[in-house]
């Protein structure tokens, strides 16, 4: 059988630990205590976007943009810790996520024609991939290649807001501020 390869998003555990949620910055999904844990269990990647409904990472080395859906204990952290509340150390794992290629952005510094080349081909190779290919993994979970991701509230916005209603969170008894 003549099958291509389908790339498909690692899956990561991320550890938010106590360093993590003193360095971050509240309501800046790019600087916040889970974009400093992705940093830390996918070296090397870039431009990582956190918000209540999904974790967007680039892979600047593969060309690929990684699109996952946020976790319901990351999302009641985020939403603690945008309130001011520190929430305690945490992990979860991010699996299934959704590739595209990496967006090219126009102001980026220039690059090599060898360099140039290989990221032509890597496009060209997800563009055949991403003709309406939908594959299973192990666990049967569908497996998106290509498309587009869901949409930002603002686009190219890092600011994080509260917007799910319907996230009902036990409040504790004393903000630990």
């Amino acid at each position: 059988m003549n099958k291509k390869a389908v790339p498909h998003a690692p899956n990561l555990r991320i550890s938010v630990t106590q360093a993590h949620i003193d360095d971050a910055i509240p309501k800046d999904s790019g600087h916040c205590m889970i974009a400093d844990a992705v940093a830390v269990a996918l070296p090397g990647s870039a431009r990582r976007l956190i918000d209540l409904q999904t974790i967007r990472v680039t892979d600047p080395k593969r060309g690929l943009r990684y699109t996952y859906l946020t976790p319901r204990i990351a999302q009641e952290a985020l939403v603690r810790w945008d309130k001011g509340i520190k929430p305690p150390p945490f992990s979860f794992v991010l699996r299934g996520g959704h590739v595209t290629k990496a967006y090219q952005r126009k102001d980026a510094k220039a690059i090599s024609p060898k360099q140039l080349a290989a990221r032509q081909r890597a496009a060209q190779k997800m563009l055949d991939l991403q003709k309406t290919r939908l594959r299973s993994r192990d666990d049967h979970a569908p497996v998106r290649v290509g498309g587009k991701t869901p949409p930002l509230n603002v686009p190219y916005s890092r600011r994080r807001e509260f917007g799910v209603r319907g996230l009902a969170l036990d409040e504790p008894a004393q903000a630990n501020k």
